[in-house]
C-alpha cells in the first residue's frame, strides 16, 4: 500500500469510479446491489470531510460533550481517526517521549532533541 501525504486537500480533485456493495430492504424484502459512485472533479477536501463525519460525531458523543466544561472555545483538538475517543499525543508530547528514549540510549540533549524533532515532524525521513 502506498502512503499519501497531502498538505492542501483543496488543491486536488478526484475522477473515476468506486464500487460499493449495498443492501436495501423495503417491507421485509431485501436486495443486494452494487453502487458505482462516480467522481467527476470532486474536491479531495469534500471527500475527506464527508468520510470524517462518523469520527466527528463519535468524538462529540464520547469525549466532547462529557468534557464540554474543560474545552476552550477556538482550541484545536487532535483526534485519532481510527479511534476518536482515544487521547492523541501532541507533537510536543511525542518529541519529549522520543527524546527521553534517545537520551536513555546515550545521546546528548541537543542530538536527542534534533533527532526526536525530525522523527516526529518528518516521519518519512525515518523510513
Amino acid at each position: 500500500m502506498k502512503n499519501i501525504t497531502i498538505d492542501n486537500a483543496s488543491d486536488y480533485t478526484i475522477n473515476g469510479t468506486v464500487d460499493v456493495a449495498n443492501r436495501i430492504t423495503v417491507e421485509g424484502e431485501s436486495k443486494t446491489v452494487t453502487l458505482r459512485l462516480n467522481f467527476n472533479n470532486v474536491s479531495l477536501r469534500d471527500v475527506i470531510n464527508k468520510s470524517c463525519k462518523p469520527q466527528v460525531i463519535s468524538w462529540q458523543n464520547n469525549v466532547g460533550r462529557p468534557k464540554f466544561g474543560s474545552i476552550k472555545a477556538g482550541s484545536v483538538i487532535n483526534v485519532d481517526w481510527a479511534s476518536p475517543a482515544k487521547k492523541v499525543k501532541t507533537p510536543e508530547e511525542q518529541i519529549a517521549e522520543l527524546k527521553a528514549q534517545f537520551m536513555k540510549a546515550g545521546l546528548d540533549d541537543a542530538t536527542a532533541t534534533e533527532l526526536a524533532t525530525k522523527a516526529v515532524m518528518n516521519p518519512e525521513l525515518t523510513r
